[in-house]
């Protein structure tokens, strides 16, 4: 018997004890026995024996790899090889040749340890610390243009006052506000794709945050593809966050996409069913079957070719769905279509911020403001907005000129408003520095980061409240006229 053939038998040996009286060999039993992948092959390159390892790691049994060629599993044979797994997952091998002599016929061992996971878990270090620069770099970016797009929106919202409702030039102004609002909501997708971002909910119409991103969602669609929004009757009103609600909006629309092989429909669909807003979108694709049905909301799981999908968006759709206290469904039938349907809890017209206690305007007008930032940029946009609406701004450029205010006597302020990121001495420690003087003040934060960014030192715990840039005078104003928290 050729050792080859007595080391199939000691393999068997080793697993069915009991089977064979003869016991293999210490070499025959260790090469079955080891971890590593080992398989063994002639001059003329074809498998003639391999261990229980290699079984495990390529997905072959012993007699299907017996007779093929070891290039057909190892591309290469030597070195870091891609191996040709029978499932045709990735299996990374560090292959190492040993050659010796059988009776005067050289034969070949290969050594292979499976790298796999190390490499994956590297690559996957590499790219977080790609990510984090990425991060680093982004929100600082972020910071910068969300102070830009105030001072924009803000001059621009100034200049509208002082134009006649019908004139051609408000329009015009009106479209650099809508403009700016754009910007802004890419800046907040830019930080959601970096996770340096918190969701911030408030009311919205669902039907206007689709027709905001219908434009887009249409350069997305392929020209063989009808795509088509029907709105419920009445504005579709919920409390949540707009950017994380555009990320599940536009998987759901994408994966519809994808799924139309040709000549298909895509549809977005809006209702109200009783205390729910409901989304729909559908397709007339190639459809699922039932067991990849369960398993579409696995992180990682795709129906998509290697390369085209990374298997999170269904996941993070879920995520977010859930966080909204609403529940995703998904119906599906091979070579019908999908149709995905979403439902939240739905508000009325004006949604529980109808409930809160809001001054009358002439109450609150006409109060003192103090406007503290080091950007002169800024502080001139939001006390030139400010006393535009009524109230008496004051302004300082640096925590100094803040705390020499706050603490004359003769002025009496009913808010101040602080950025947070100052040279000296930083937003909440000036805050902690002004209610110590004055512990009645109205304290609002404001800055370019978001609260998840920046170290606020605990002081959101106290009376201080937080104002995220980009704002419009608007808001502020009607921040300002809200009884503070």
């Amino acid at each position: 018997m050729k050792k080859s053939q007595k080391r199939k038998a000691s393999q068997r040996a080793v697993v069915e004890v009991g089977a064979y009286s003869v016991l293999p060999s210490m070499e025959e039993a260790l090469l079955g026995a080891i971890r590593e992948p080992v398989i063994e092959h002639g001059t003329d390159g074809k498998i003639e024996w391999c261990n229980i390892a290699a079984e495990r790691t390529l997905g072959y049994s012993s007699s299907e790899l017996c007779g093929k060629p070891l290039t057909a599993v190892l591309p290469a044979d030597s070195g870091l090889v891609h191996a040709n797994t029978k499932a045709g997952q990735r299996a990374l091998l560090d292959v190492r040749i040993a050659e010796y002599s059988d009776r005067g016929n050289r034969r070949m061992l290969a050594v292979c340890e499976d790298v796999t996971e190390p490499t994956e878990l590297r690559e996957q270090l590499t790219q977080a610390r790609k990510e984090e620069s990425i991060g680093r770099l982004a929100s600082g970016i972020a910071h910068d243009f969300n102070n830009l797009l105030t001072a924009i929106t803000g001059h621009a919202e100034l200049a509208a006052r002082l134009l006649p409702e019908s004139s051609k030039e408000r329009v015009h102004v009106q479209k650099v506000i809508e403009a700016a609002e754009r910007a802004a909501s890419l800046v907040s997708q830019l930080q959601m794709f970096v996770r340096r971002r918190v969701a911030e909910p408030k009311l919205v119409d669902i039907n206007e945050v689709i027709r905001r991103m219908w434009g887009l969602m249409e350069r997305l669609m392929r020209e063989d593809i009808r795509f088509e929004f029907h709105a419920s009757a009445e504005p579709l009103f919920v409390v949540l966050d707009v950017v994380q609600f555009e990320q599940v909006i536009m998987n759901l629309v994408l994966n519809a996409r994808d799924a139309v092989l040709k000549d298909g429909v895509v549809e977005v669909r809006t209702e109200r069913r009783d205390s729910r807003a409901v989304l729909t979108v559908s397709d007339d694709g190639i459809g699922m079957d039932e067991q990849t049905q369960t398993q579409i909301f696995e992180p990682f799981f795709s129906t998509k070719q290697v390369g085209q999908g990374t298997g999170l968006g269904l996941a993070v759709c879920k995520e977010i769905v859930s966080k909204l206290r609403g529940t995703i469904e998904v119906e599906s039938k091979l070579g019908t279509g999908t149709k995905v349907t979403v439902s939240i809890p739905a508000e009325d017209a004006r949604g529980p911020l109808a409930q809160q206690d809001y001054a009358p305007a002439n109450e609150r007008r006409n109060a003192a403001v103090l406007v503290v930032d080091d950007d002169p940029f800024m502080v001139d946009v939001i006390s030139a907005g400010l006393s535009a609406n009524g109230f008496r701004a004051a302004a300082a450029r640096s925590p100094e000129s803040a705390l020499e205010q706050i603490s004359d006597h003769r002025h009496q302020f009913s808010a101040v408003l602080i950025d947070v990121v100052m040279p000296k001495m930083n937003g909440p420690e000036l805050a902690k520095r002004i209610l110590q003087i004055r512990p009645e003040t109205r304290v609002i934060l404001m800055s370019g980061y978001n609260t998840s960014v920046v170290a606020l030192d605990g002081v959101l715990e106290t009376s201080v409240e937080f104002l995220q840039k980009p704002f419009t005078i608007g808001e502020l104003v009607r921040r300002l006229e809200t009884p503070g928290s």
